[in-house]
C-alpha cells in the first residue's frame, strides 16, 4: 500500500454552465444599459456580472478543505497484461472531525488512468462511505507492458450556487508495472532436460534419497513416475535427481529491429509484444522446469544477464530461484524491451550486446534466441552466436515478407523455425 501524505495543490477553477450564462447576461445587460443610458439596467447588469465572478474567486482563494490523505492499494502488483489489477483508493481528511470526514465525502472524486491500463471505456469506481471518508474501488487490465502511473486523485467541488467548480488534484501517481502476457500452456523442455550434467567431477550416483518431485510434463520418462505420490495429489508426478544439475539456457531476446514498436495496433507494435511475450514465456517456463536461465536483451546494453562484464545489477547473473523473485528478475528485464528512444546512448547496440555471447557459453549451455529479425543482413550477428554451445535453438517472428533468417540460422549450425503472430 502506498500513502501519499497531504499536501497543498494547486487548484484549477472554471465557471460552470450556468456561470457562463449569467457571466455573459450580466454583460448584455451591463453594456445595454450603458448604451441606452438606463443606469438601473447596467447597474443591474453588473450586479448579475458580479456573482459568477465572485463564485470563481472565491473558490481560488480558498483551498482544498480539508486537506487530504490518499492511501492507493494495488493487487498484484506487478501485473501481466491481460491481467486484473483491483485498485482500492481511500480518501479522507488529514485531521479526521465530524466535519472534515463530511466535506470530504460531499467531494467529487476521479483517478486519472492512462489508455493504456483501462481502454477507451470510462472507469467506473464503487464509491462507499468509510469511518474517515470515503473509498473508491475499481478493476484495471492493462493491456500493454510498460510502466504506468495509476492516479493522482482529482477532486471536484462547486461553489454555494453552481456557478464555479475547481479541480485539484491531491497526492501523487502511484506506479504499476505490467509484464508482458505469458503463453498458456506447457513448453516441453525434453531437449533441454537431455543434457543433465553432473553437479561436480566424480560425483557419487544419485541416491533414492537424492530426489525430489514435479509435475510430469510430456516427455518425461514413464519408469520416473512416482505412483505414490501420483494417487495422492491426483495427477502425475516424476522423481527428479538432486545429483544432477539441468543445463543453463541463455535466452536471447532480439527485438532491436522493431525498437519503437510503432503506433499500439500496428503490425509492427503487436508483433513486438508477441516476439517478448515468446521469450518470456520460454525463460520462465524453462526457470520453473529447473533449468538456471540468463536473459540477455539484444537492445538492453552489455551490462545485463549473463554478460562479461556485466556491472552486477539485477540482471547481471544467472537467474536459478523458481520462486516469485525468480520469475520477477526475468520479467523485470522485459518490460522495456524494444523501448529504446532514438538517439539513447545509455546502452550497447545490437552489435555490441551480441558480440559480447560470442564465445560466452557454460558448459553444456543451451541458447535460445527469439527473434523478430528477418533479413540475412540482421540476423547474421545473431547467426555466430552461441557456437560453443551444446544446443542453439530460434524461434523468428516474422515481421514482413522477408523470409532469409531461419536458412541463414540453419546455415550456422541452428535449429530454427517461425512462429507467426498467435502461432503454437
Amino acid at each position: 500500500m502506498t500513502v501519499h501524505p497531504a499536501g497543498p495543490t494547486p487548484a484549477r477553477v472554471r465557471l460552470t454552465g450556468r456561470g457562463v450564462g449569467l457571466a455573459g447576461a450580466g454583460t448584455a445587460l451591463a453594456v445595454g444599459g450603458h448604451l441606452v443610458d438606463l443606469s438601473a439596467v447596467a447597474l443591474a447588469g453588473c450586479i448579475v456580472l458580479a456573482a459568477p465572478l465572485v463564485s470563481w474567486l472565491a473558490l481560488r482563494a480558498r483551498p482544498l478543505g480539508p486537506r487530504l490523505r490518499v492511501r492507493r492499494s494495488l493487487q498484484p502488483t506487478p501485473a501481466h497484461a491481460g491481467q486484473d489489477v483491483s485498485v482500492t483508493t481511500e480518501v479522507g481528511p488529514a485531521r479526521p472531525t465530524t466535519w472534515s470526514v463530511a466535506a470530504s465525502r460531499a467531494l467529487n472524486l476521479g483517478e486519472a488512468v492512462p489508455a493504456a491500463l483501462r481502454g477507451h471505456t470510462v472507469l467506473r469506481a464503487a464509491v462507499r462511505p468509510t469511518p474517515r471518508g470515503t473509498s473508491l474501488h475499481y478493476t484495471l487490465r492493462p493491456r500493454q507492458r510498460g510502466r504506468w502511473p495509476v492516479g493522482p486523485l482529482a477532486t471536484r467541488r462547486y461553489d454555494a450556487l453552481g456557478l464555479a467548480t475547481a479541480t485539484e488534484q491531491v497526492g501523487d501517481a502511484v506506479p504499476l508495472t505490467v509484464w508482458p502476457s505469458l503463453i498458456t500452456g506447457t513448453i516441453s523442455d525434453t531437449g533441454a532436460r537431455s543434457g543433465l550434467t553432473p553437479m561436480r567431477a566424480g560425483a557419487n550416483d544419485p541416491s533414492d534419497e537424492d530426489t525430489s518431485l514435479r509435475t510430469y510434463q510430456a516427455g518425461d520418462d514413464l519408469r520416473r513416475v512416482h505412483w505414490a505420490s501420483a494417487a495422492r495429489h491426483g495427477e502425475l508426478m516424476v522423481r527428479t535427481s538432486e545429483g544432477a544439475s539441468q543445463a543453463p539456457v541463455c535466452v536471447i531476446l532480439d527485438v532491436a529491429s522493431l525498437t519503437g514498436g510503432g503506433e499500439p495496433g500496428s503490425q509492427r507494435h503487436v508483433a513486438l509484444e508477441w516476439t517478448v511475450s515468446v521469450a518470456a514465456s520460454v525463460a520462465v517456463s524453462l526457470l520453473d522446469s529447473g533449468h538456471p536461465v540468463r536473459l540477455v536483451l539484444s537492445d538492453g546494453g552489455t551490462a545485463q544477464a549473463g554478460l562479461r562484464g556485466g556491472d552486477g545489477q539485477a540482471g547481471a547473473r544467472w537467474v536459478r530461484s523458481r520462486d516469485a523473485q525468480g520469475h520477477a528478475v526475468l520479467l523485470d528485464l522485459t518490460v522495456d524491451a524494444g523501448r529504446r528512444e532514438p538517439g539513447d546512448t545509455t546502452a550497447g547496440t545490437r552489435d555490441d550486446v551480441l558480440s559480447g555471447l560470442v564465445g560466452d557459453s557454460q558448459l553444456g549451455e543451451i541458447v535460445i534466441a527469439v527473434t523478430a529479425s528477418t533479413s540475412r543482413d540482421e540476423t547474421s550477428p545473431l547467426a555466430v552466436v552461441g557456437g560453443t554451445a551444446s544446443r542453439r535453438y530460434a524461434i523468428v517472428v516474422p515481421v514482413d515478407k522477408t523470409q532469409d533468417a531461419v536458412p541463414t540460422l540453419l546455415e550456422h549450425g541452428w535449429r530454427a523455425t517461425t512462429l507467426p503472430v498467435g502461432g503454437d
